[in-house]
């Protein structure tokens, strides 16, 4: 039997949490939330960085009406940008989401 990791019970939540507030909200089309969930998302240091960095550089925010969270949408997109506004904004998360381990996340 396959162990879960706490990043991946993690990442399964966020998921969960942005997919179920778009249904309830009957959210079929990305930007129409007037006040969509906001998550911020802080990965662990880890090999996949050539050195260690803080948390706030660790932390990426993004919302649910990204596509990745309404069914529907050709697409699987998560924008997302780096607390400390220098780097990294507006950035395609998906790509590494499930690759980066995460340390936590909050909803904003």
């Amino acid at each position: 039997m396959r162990q879960i990791t706490k990043s991946q019970k993690l990442r399964e939540e966020i998921i969960d949490l942005c997919s179920k507030h778009n249904s309830e909200k009957g959210i079929i089309q990305q930007f129409s939330d007037d006040k969509p969930l906001k998550i911020r998302v802080t990965f662990k240091n880890g090999s996949y960085w050539k050195k260690k960095f803080n948390k706030k550089t660790r932390t990426y925010e993004f919302t649910s009406d990204n596509k990745y969270f309404i069914p529907m949408m050709l697409g699987n997109s998560i924008y997302a940008s780096c607390l400390n506004r220098k780097v990294d904004q507006c950035i395609r998360l998906d790509i590494v989401f499930w690759e980066w381990d995460i340390e936590s996340y909050k909803v904003l």
